[in-house]
C-alpha cells in the first residue's frame, strides 16, 4: 500500500478501462479537454468520469506510469485513474489497514466516524463543512485568493487568527474562515440541512462537489457530516441501506400509494396525502429508484440532485416519482431510514 494525499481542490477519477498505460493516458487526455463541459457530461452516458477526489483525501496507488496513477480512493474504495501530479508524497500510514476501506460492493454501512485520522487523511485535523470556500493569503477579506476548497476537503489547522484558520496548501500558508471548517470528529444531528446547503448547485454525472454533484454524492457527503460512511454509488447505497422489508412491493405500495396520485391530494379521513401514507415518511428518509436516490425533507418533499432540473432541487416526491416512471426510470424500489429518528 502506497498512500498519497490529493493536493488539488478537485481531481477527476476516471474508469481504468484501458488495457495499456498509453491508452489510459489517451483516455484521460480526452476527458480533460475543454469541450468536456458539465452539460456534455450530463448528456454523454459513455463518459468515463467515475467520481472526484477532494483535497486532503488519501489515494492508495497500485500502479504509476509517469503522468498517470491507478489506485483506490480511501474514503469510499473507488478505483480509478488520475494524474500523478495531483498526488503529494507518501502519507503517514500508521494504523491504516486495508480492511477499513469501503469497496464499491459494500453491503453494509458504518454509523461511525468515517473520517478517523488513521483511515482517511493522516494528520488532517479539520474538514470543510460548507459547499465551497476560499483560501486566502491572509485573514483579510481583501487578500489574494489562493484556491477554493469544497465540502469534505481535509486540512490541518496550525492556528486560529482573526476569525480564520491558518492552514498549509501545498507548502503555502493560507487562511480559511473558521465557520467553513469543523474538527473531523464533529458531527451534526440534522444532516439533511447539510444537503440543503447544496440547493441549486449544478448536476454533474460523477460529480462530488458544489461545482457539480450527482444524486449519490449528495447523500454520501451530507451523511458523512452525521458520522455515517456510505459507498459512492446509489446501487451500492441501496444494497447497504435498504432492508428486505423496505423493498418489498407490497410494503412499498402501502407506504407510497399510487404513482398517479397528485401531490397535495388528500383522501377522506386524512389517511393519505399526495398518495403517501400520512406519517409513513419523515425528514432524513432516503427514497430509491433504479440508479437514483433522493432525500426526504419532510413527509412529502424530496431533495435530490437530478438531471431533469440539472441541479440540486426540491419537489413533491410523488411528482418526481411520476416523472421518473414516465421517462422509463421505473417506480420506487425501496426506502431507508439511515439514522434513528430523534
Amino acid at each position: 500500500m502506497t498512500l498519497h494525499t490529493i493536493n488539488q481542490p478537485l481531481v477527476p477519477l476516471i474508469a481504468p478501462t484501458a488495457t495499456t498505460p498509453t491508452a489510459a493516458a489517451s483516455d484521460y487526455a480526452t476527458y480533460i479537454t475543454p469541450e468536456n463541459t458539465s452539460e456534455k457530461m450530463v448528456n454523454d452516458v459513455s463518459s468515463q468520469l467515475e467520481t472526484q477526489c477532494l483535497f486532503g483525501e488519501l489515494f492508495d496507488v497500485t500502479h504509476s506510469d509517469g503522468d498517470l496513477s491507478t489506485g483506490t480512493l480511501m474514503t469510499d474504495g473507488y478505483h480509478g485513474v488520475l494524474p500523478t501530479a495531483a498526488l503529494s508524497g507518501v502519507a503517514d500510514q500508521t494504523g491504516l489497514t486495508a480492511a477499513r476501506t469501503m469497496s464499491q460492493t459494500t453491503t453494509r454501512y458504518e454509523p461511525c466516524n468515517p473520517l478517523d485520522t488513521s483511515v482517511d487523511s493522516h494528520s488532517a485535523t479539520h474538514r470543510v463543512v460548507v459547499p465551497q470556500t476560499i483560501v486566502t493569503a491572509s485573514p483579510s477579506v481583501t487578500s489574494r485568493a489562493i484556491t477554493s476548497l469544497f465540502f469534505g476537503s481535509c486540512v490541518t489547522v496550525l492556528e486560529h487568527d482573526s476569525g480564520c484558520a491558518r492552514v498549509t496548501i501545498n507548502g503555502e500558508y493560507g487562511f480559511l474562515p473558521d465557520q467553513a471548517i469543523a474538527a473531523r470528529q464533529d458531527t451534526v444531528d440534522d444532516w439533511v440541512c447539510v444537503a440543503e446547503q447544496f440547493m441549486g448547485r449544478p448536476y454533474l454525472w460523477g460529480g462530488r462537489s458544489a461545482a457539480g454533484i450527482d444524486c449519490s454524492a449528495l447523500v454520501q457527503l451530507a451523511l458523512s457530516r452525521a458520522g455515517v460512511q456510505l459507498p459512492r454509488n446509489s446501487s451500492d447505497q441501496y444494497r447497504a441501506l435498504v432492508a428486505a422489508d423496505h423493498r418489498d412491493p407490497a410494503e412499498l405500495a402501502a407506504r407510497f400509494g399510487s404513482a398517479g396520485a397528485r401531490p397535495g391530494g388528500q383522501r377522506q379521513g386524512g389517511q393519505r396525502q399526495g398518495g403517501l401514507r400520512q406519517g409513513g415518511l419523515q425528514r432524513g428518509d432516503l427514497v430509491f429508484w433504479a440508479g437514483h436516490i433522493g432525500i426526504m425533507q419532510d413527509p412529502g418533499q424530496l431533495l435530490h440532485a437530478n438531471a431533469h432540473h440539472r441541479c440540486v432541487a426540491t419537489e413533491p416526491v410523488q411528482e418526481a416519482r411520476r416523472r421518473i416512471k414516465e421517462h422509463g426510470g421505473g417506480d420506487i424500489t425501496g426506502w431507508s431510514r439511515p439514522l434513528p429518528s430523534g
